[in-house]
């Protein structure tokens, strides 16, 4: 359990070898204005489950803090859900990953974007909430293969409604 307190927190793949892939929030975060993110994920085959708390960040928009509830780049099989996300740059921010699911989460009131992919393939979008954003609800940049009402982790049918935002979904 990631507790607020220890947060910002980095899920690196020592500490995946030393206590497993699965990781859950344990509470409601407010980030600071030097705070970039609240989870990093630096290990492949992460599931990381909110437990429906909120991560909270600043929407400064300081471009020298670049602001993302979750960051994770350059791996595979990743899979978060049951977070609340508000007031960042971008709730979600996917940078070269394969295969994915981003499913379940509310995200809302983001400078730009609830969720922002880039530069990946495979990736599941499935029952979330990405509302009153103020540029993206969904952004999509030089990406592949991405199914926006698509299955949850599970393999259950989930609607994503984007409402609110001047663009729902920005490729």
């Amino acid at each position: 359990i990631i507790m607020p307190d220890e947060m910002p927190f980095t899920i690196t793949p020592e500490l995946v070898a030393e206590v497993g892939n699965r990781f859950y929030i344990g509470g409601n975060w407010t980030g600071t204005t030097t705070d970039s993110f609240a989870v990093s994920i630096e290990a492949p085959d992460v599931v990381l489950d909110g437990n429906h708390y909120t991560l909270t960040g600043t929407l400064d928009s300081d471009d020298d803090t670049y602001q993302c509830a979750i960051v994770t780049g350059g791996l595979s099989n990743i899979t978060i859900f049951h977070i609340n996300a508000t007031c960042w740059n971008q709730g979600v921010a996917f940078d070269h990953i394969d295969s994915a699911w981003i499913d379940q989460n509310n995200m809302y009131g983001n400078y730009n974007a609830s969720i922002g992919i880039s530069w990946s393939n495979g990736i599941n979008i499935a029952g979330n909430t990405l509302q009153d954003n103020g540029e993206n609800g969904l952004y999509v940049g030089d990406s592949e293969n991405i199914l926006v009402m698509g299955e949850n982790h599970d393999g259950i049918p989930i609607p994503t409604v984007i409402s609110g935002n001047p663009a729902g979904i920005f490729f």
